[in-house]
């Protein structure tokens, strides 16, 4: 059926709020930012419950914050700057490549017993590979869907986001609880990274338009402003970020 019904008042047309999983690409699209974010709350809170259980210090907390936050900091500036040169999708499936591959050394760090500076390390790993593939998946979702299918598109991702930030944590619990140790937890978040992937390959490879010319600092940092003076853009990057 038809995908909105148009008034006689000549008013705005209804939608169809269901058929917008049904359009193309939305689906795997919804579904890999699922994952990831899923992945992501499932590996922090197991993480932060190894390092606790390990060090029985909450300093170690806070380190593991400054883990995430450095690297987030430091390369969300670039990571938008390769949005902007190379296809989003390649980047996505890259940086989710990054993320398994640091729950995977999670998965060795917690069945050996590894030291914490050996954790904190790869949480530096991970909290970089989540810097780089942060923009260019939340920047793919335009490039998908049409002007008017934005608004729906993205109802729907917030859902979705906000129901796997839930259960990443509730998952870490049971698998903890299940196994005594963080192994289980890390090997499914490397599982749903891998899956995440997979969807972000089944997207269209989209290039992005060349200007050759190179980009100073002053551009870059051009970007900030213009988020920040454009309130319902920073909303809306803010909701549809991975948490």
């Amino acid at each position: 059926g038809p995908a909105a019904v148009r008034p006689c008042d000549g008013s705005r047309p209804a939608m169809n709020t269901l058929g917008t999983l049904t359009r193309p690409f939305v689906g795997p699209y919804l579904a890999g930012r699922a994952a990831a974010t899923f992945g992501s709350a499932l590996l922090l809170t197991a993480v932060s419950w190894q390092l606790y259980d390990q060090t029985r210090d909450a300093w170690s907390l806070g380190i593991m914050g400054l883990c995430n936050l450095v690297p987030w900091i430091g390369l969300t500036v670039p990571a938008g700057n390769l949005a902007d040169r190379f296809a989003r999708r390649d980047l996505s499936v890259f940086a989710n490549l990054l993320l398994a591959a640091a729950a995977a050394g999670l998965v060795a760090a917690s069945y050996g017993q590894a030291q914490v500076v050996f954790v904190f390390g790869l949480l530096v790993a991970f909290g970089a590979a989540r810097a780089l593939g942060g923009t260019p998946m939340t920047a793919m979702l335009p490039q998908l869907v049409s002007a008017e299918q934005l608004i729906e598109t993205t109802a729907w991702l917030l859902l979705s986001q906000q129901v796997a930030a839930t259960l990443g944590p509730l998952f870490a619990g049971v698998f903890i609880r299940v196994r005594g140790d963080a192994t289980l937890a890390y090997v499914v978040s490397a599982l749903s990274f891998v899956f995440a992937m997979l969807c972000f390959r089944r997207l269209p490879k989209i290039p992005q338009p060349q200007s050759g010319a190179r980009r100073g600092p002053q551009e870059l940092l051009a970007g900030f402003w213009f988020i920040y003076k454009t309130p319902v853009l920073f909303f809306s990057l803010e909701m549809t970020r991975d948490e």
